[in-house]
């Protein structure tokens, strides 16, 4: 196992430069019960350099995330009477995929079998570069065989609990007191990046592992999650628009160790403002601008 200590930070932005250079991130996710996921995600990949972001939702919590921020585009697409993404919708969510350099499903999306549908029917293309997060790793895990499926570009960003449900999913020994061996197993087994989170986060790309040295307890909170993911995709999108011709999965690596460092810096930057016990997810969003200048971004 090769421990990576070295950080890839983003390019210095040109003067001349426009958004489409920046990236085009779709987040997907969102149902009835909970619309707020993946509004944290599209804030934080806004936060996070994104030149263009793209939520699609169904139509129940379309009202909700459009309502909360100006600055990214909302799609609704179709629902099932449960408010989640129905059969229908999956062709909605892949014709505004196609579009984006960097898609992001799992925030608030449920669990389901037109669910499972569509991520299945998302990692059979081989062009997409994905971010799979929450119940978009509880739905995959109902996907028989689904490594062998994917053709696409996949990191993965597990807690520990989905950590186990992926192992099992792939007939994997899973032990909770090795998270480096975990997440380097994971990888090679399914040819994605792996972000186990948690305290010290470590991110694999095969035998390739970073431990994380920044953040703290209060991160522990309802959408921190939801807040890597949408930071991890706008990453990814504008590594992956800066440096094309370079491997994607090695761009998805570099992508998930900055998006990983940068989640604690912001934590940490929360943290002195506003204690462990009292912080929320959006603290950590309005910490982003601070912890990106702190590093030179």
């Amino acid at each position: 196992m090769n421990i990576v200590s070295n950080i890839k930070f983003l390019e210095p932005r040109v003067s001349n430069g426009y958004k489409n250079m920046y990236g085009r991130c779709l987040i997907v996710g969102g149902s009835r019960n909970m619309p707020g996921a993946p509004v944290l995600s599209g804030k934080a990949a806004l936060r996070s350099g994104a030149g263009l972001v793209e939520l699609v939702v169904p139509e129940p919590a379309y009202l909700p995330a459009a309502s909360s921020e100006p600055c990214y585009m909302v799609t609704p697409a179709g629902a099932d009477s449960t408010g989640k993404f129905s059969k229908e919708s999956v062709d909605e969510v892949l014709a505004s995929a196609e579009k984006a350099d960097v898609i992001a499903v799992g925030p608030g999306l449920g669990i389901g079998d037109n669910l499972q549908l569509l991520i299945s029917e998302l990692i059979k293309v081989p062009e997409f570069n994905i971010v799979i997060d929450a119940d978009g790793i509880n739905n995959l895990i109902h996907i028989p065989h689904w490594p062998n499926m994917a053709r696409a570009n996949i990191i993965l960003t597990p807690h520990p609990g989905e950590m186990k449900r992926l192992a099992a999913s792939i007939s994997m020994e899973y032990s909770p007191d090795e998270r480096l061996e975990n997440a380097a197993e994971l990888s090679l087994e399914s040819g994605t990046i792996v972000v186990l989170k948690g305290a010290e986060s470590v991110a694999a790309f095969g035998e390739d592992c970073y431990v994380n040295n920044t953040g703290n307890p209060g991160m522990a909170t309802g959408g921190s999650g939801d807040v890597l993911t949408g930071m991890t995709a706008a990453i990814w999108a504008q590594m992956q628009r800066n440096q094309a011709d370079e491997d994607q999965l090695r761009n998805a690596f570099d992508a998930a160790v900055l998006a990983v460092y940068l989640h604690g810096a912001a934590g940490d930057i929360a943290e002195d403002k506003c204690g462990t016990a009292a912080m929320i997810a959006s603290d950590i969003i309005e910490a982003l601008p601070q912890a990106f200048r702190t590093n030179g971004m």
